[in-house]
């Protein structure tokens, strides 16, 4: 009898022993495994510090501009938003604004310009003026003018501004520098007459099945191509007119307009 109680005791002890170091070990394993874990945070977080660059002055300044844009999208009623997405055509030489009822008038974004809007310099800028501040004081928002100016065939400021030669000529016979002053005169004019976008210019390259249609529109082959039509785009922009350029997605030789 007395050898099993000296059994029982003994037995426990062990048992005792042994669930004590099992719980150690699986301590010691959790933590071992925390601290790997925690290691491998530490790492990827190390890793996504590197990786993370700060961004760029001009990324940030086109935050700002993404984020105006934004916040003036979204305060604009239903009407404006749908204003803004039309682009007409306006008749006359002179805007008169009994013509037009502000009652349940959506005011159109844009309007775009032919040679028929135009006399001359001073009835152009009154012209865009005028239409400018019928808008102001009818709290539209402020439209603004496009036209057609690629030079040559289509110019619509024949009558108004200098003349300026197609985009063939100037890539045939033009240095870049005089290209370049070329398109700059241009744009001033453009600017000077209230005008803040240019349907221009024509990318696409002259091949065989749009000739007969480009013409003297297009700057000729790939090379001049991409040299002139930088030229007009950056002339353009710095003078405070915004390009356009076409034609997508390219002409054959029928004319798309029919």
């Amino acid at each position: 009898m007395k050898n099993i109680k000296i059994f029982n005791i003994v037995f426990f002890i062990v048992c005792l022993l042994f669930g004590l170091f099992s719980c150690s070990k699986k301590s010691e394993s959790t933590q071992t495994s925390t601290l790997e874990s925690d290691n491998n945070q530490i790492k990827l977080n190390d890793m996504n510090i590197e990786d993370k660059q700060e961004p760029t002055p001009e990324e940030i300044e086109r935050q700002k501009y993404e984020n105006a844009i934004a916040d003036f999208v979204n305060n604009l009623s239903l009407e404006e938003k749908i204003g803004q997405m039309f682009l007409v055509t306006i008749g006359g030489t002179e805007f008169y604004d009994s013509y037009y009822s502000v009652e349940d008038f959506i005011a159109p974004g844009g309007y775009l310009l032919f040679s028929y809007n135009f006399i001359d310099g001073k009835q152009t800028i009154d012209f865009t003026s005028n239409v400018e501040n019928w808008y102001s004081k009818n709290q539209f928002i402020k439209p603004y003018f496009s036209v057609d100016q690629e030079g040559g065939l289509v110019n619509r400021l024949r009558e108004v501004a200098s003349p300026l030669p197609s985009a063939h000529s100037i890539a045939k016979f033009l240095s870049v520098d005089l290209a370049t002053t070329i398109y700059d005169l241009a744009a001033k004019q453009l600017s000077s007459l209230g005008i803040h976008v240019n349907l221009g210019p024509v990318i696409e390259i002259l091949t065989e099945e749009n000739k007969d249609f480009l013409d003297t529109r297009s700057f000729g082959d790939k090379e001049r191509v991409s040299v002139y039509s930088d030229i007009f785009i950056e002339s353009m922009l710095k003078n405070g007119v915004y390009p356009v350029v076409k034609h997508f997605p390219g002409n054959n030789a029928d004319d798309p307009h029919l």
